[in-house]
Parts: structure tokens; sequence; C-alpha cells
């Protein structure tokens, strides 16, 4: 596993170049997949624990008067690469990620993480060789800080992008109308060792595979239909009147229930002790259509669009 990550990376650096480019290209505004993996070495058998998801818009949200793109994956595909053993293969349930914007004067994109109510920087594609990074995605060891080491062009759709080099270890690299290559959304490990390798597998636009070159398929990761149709049964009724209900096998040891406007202002929240199902009474809210977030006990967030009527 750690080979293949290896020729991903190299053809990353076969597509790059050193020429430089005025035009800055922003992230895609709508209809964007990035497929990213997780790869973790097990020690003892000398194996690889992985993770796959699709990360994408799954709507807006207004903020403070700003427009924020939500970021979610459907699921997770979880395996394990022989003789790497311990855990359970298979689907789990998707993320929330976060909200993210960008101001396309300042070169800048910012984030509102799942677990945060503070805008951050997500990625600052101003910085100049010799910047530190920091930011939502800066390392997060004391004294170990990234710096861009070089600038450098990717081919991409056609058209050189800037890529700032930011670390030789995990050879990660922040490519404009990409994104970082270490996982898209993954804080960097600075220099320490055997951290795990996350990289960006492709990313789709519109329908079409633009990243990395030469690469025709992106499939979406959802699962199988088994685990879609699990997934689309959580809340119910969809839309509803009067009351619904948050039931599921998969959604189990629920801490949190959450209820945001379209605004982005939480109008309900309620902490359980591990609740397997909660019937929600409509009281006073109005009709319109709502964003429901499940906070798990192990930390996962799911969240789901909901009508009231």
């Amino acid at each position: 596993m750690r080979y293949f990550t290896f020729l991903l990376l190299v053809g990353f650096l076969q597509q790059s170049g050193r020429a430089q480019t005025s035009r800055y290209f922003p992230m895609p505004d709508a209809n964007v997949v990035w497929n990213t993996r997780s790869d973790f070495h097990c020690f003892i058998s000398n194996g690889s624990a992985v993770s796959d998801r699709s990360i994408l818009y799954d709507g807006d949200t207004l903020i403070n008067n700003l427009i924020y793109h939500r970021l979610s994956s459907p699921a997770v595909h979880n395996y394990y690469i022989a003789p790497c053993s311990g855990g359970n293969s298979g689907y789990s349930p998707g993320l929330y990620y976060g909200a993210i914007r960008q101001d396309t004067i300042l070169h800048k994109v910012f984030i509102i993480p799942a677990d945060s109510s503070n805008e951050v920087i997500l990625y600052d594609f101003s910085l100049q060789v010799g910047d530190t990074v920091t930011g939502y995605l800066e390392v997060t060891y004391p004294g170990v800080k990234d710096i861009v080491l070089s600038i450098d062009s990717f081919l991409i759709d056609g058209f050189y992008h800037r890529a700032l080099y930011i670390n030789s270890l995990y050879n990660i690299y922040y490519i404009e109308g990409v994104g970082s290559s270490f996982g898209l959304l993954v804080p960097s490990p600075g220099y320490v060792s055997d951290f795990g390798i996350y990289s960006i597998l492709c990313m789709k636009v519109n329908g079409t595979t633009i990243f990395p070159i030469g690469q025709s398929s992106c499939n979406m990761i959802l699962g199988t239909p088994e685990f879609q149709q699990e997934k689309a049964n959580w809340i119910f009724p969809n839309p509803a009147s009067n009351e619904f209900t948050i039931k599921s096998s998969v959604l189990n040891q629920i801490q949190t229930l959450e209820m945001v406007d379209f605004h982005g202002k939480t109008v309900f929240r309620k902490d359980f002790d591990n609740l397997f199902q909660y019937t929600w009474q409509r009281e006073n809210l109005a009709s319109g259509i709502y964003v429901i977030k499940v906070h798990l006990k192990n930390g996962i967030i799911k969240v789901q669009k909901f009508s009231l009527n």
C-alpha cells in the first residue's frame, strides 16, 4: 500500500513543473468530488489499515452574511491489507467536516470546522517561499512548523496551477483549485515519522476527472445498497409535519442532537447518554429546510437535510 502511495506521489511530481503562473485558480464552487485515502502501517504484521472516502459539497449555508459550502462524506470504506488485521472491514457512516468559503482576491480559503464556530484559514495560496504555514492544517506538534519550500506548477485540466511545496518528508503540496495532496483536510504531521500516509486519489468536477492526469474514473464512495438503505432511513418521516424520529442501527450511541436552520443558527440542541432513538416534537419550529446534526460517542458527526411542512 505504501508502494502504491509512493507511485501516486511520483505521478503528482511527473505532472508538475517549475514554470510559474500568474493566474489564480480558485477551488470549484459546485459539483466537485475528492476521493481521499488514509493508510496506516500495522507495525506488528507489516500490513496496512486503509480508509477511503469521497468528500463533496452537500449544500450551502449562510453564516454572518457569508456563503459557505458544507463539506461531508457519504460513507467511509475501511479495509485491511494482509497481513494487517483487526477491526471491522466494510463501510461506516460518513462525516461532516465543516463549511468553507474562499476569497478569490486574497487567494485564501477559510473553514469553520465541524467542532467549532470560529473561522480559520484552510489554505493561503498567497504564501511565498520561506513563509510559515499556519491555520487549520498547520503542524500540531509544539515547536514544529512547515514552511513553503518551493513553488511549483501542476498541469490540471489543460492549465498550470500554482502549487506550494510545504513538506519534503510526506511530499505535501497545496495546489490551487485542488487543495492539499495530504488528504485535503488533514493537518500536517510535520516531520514525525510513521504518522500514516494521506492522499487525494482523484478529483472530479462536473462529472469529469481532472486530477491526477491520466486517470479517467473517480467513482463516488457510497457504500453497498444495504448500507445506503440503512443510511436513508435514519430520519423518518422526511419531510414531516408534527414530529419525526431518529433511529438506526448504524447511528447508535447518540450523544447530541442538533437542528440548524438555513442561516446556520442552531434552533435546537439536546444532549443524551448514548441514546438509540429519539422522537422530536415540532413545537414552535417554522416550516422550512433544516440540517440535523447527530454527534455520536465514537466522534462521528452525521448530517442530513430535513424538511418541515
